[in-house]
């Protein structure tokens, strides 16, 4: 699994287009890997991860909303062991800048901080974005 984030409208996606050029790629919604998907393409790239924890926060509690993309995580690797398939998840940062007055905003952030937490742990590589400029932070 291959963790790439970095800010809104940084370069991430470009990034991730140019260093999988060569290479059979999907595009799949974070809320899409709760559902059963017949995978058969090498790489996956998956975004709208925090428009899915908005949706989540809005009924389930912290703890809740991590324990269910835990188990997304777990399908994730267990895909990536059964069948080679290979996983880049796109995170946006949001825990840096002001706090959020709102209670749900400062929830949001939260809630984001604690999973890109589990999924850094989960993943065999990490990217920061920011601008357009990667930076490794875990893995060769």
């Amino acid at each position: 699994m291959h963790f790439v984030f970095g800010g809104a409208f940084n370069g991430k996606r470009q990034w991730i287009d140019e260093y999988y050029a060569m290479e059979q790629t999907e595009t799949l919604s974070f809320q899409h890997l709760n559902r059963s998907v017949a995978f058969h393409k090498k790489v996956y790239i998956v975004e709208g991860f925090t428009l899915w924890v908005r949706e989540r926060i809005k009924t389930l509690s912290i703890e809740d909303t991590r324990g269910l993309a835990r188990r997304i995580i777990e399908k994730i690797k267990k895909e990536e062991k059964d069948k080679g398939a290979h996983f880049v998840l796109i995170g946006t940062e949001v825990g840096k800048g002001i706090v959020p007055m709102e209670p749900l905003d400062r929830h949001f952030r939260d809630v984001c901080g604690y999973i890109y937490q589990d999924m850094i742990k989960a993943a065999s590589t990490v990217d920061y974005i920011w601008y357009g400029i990667q930076e490794r932070l875990k893995g060769e």
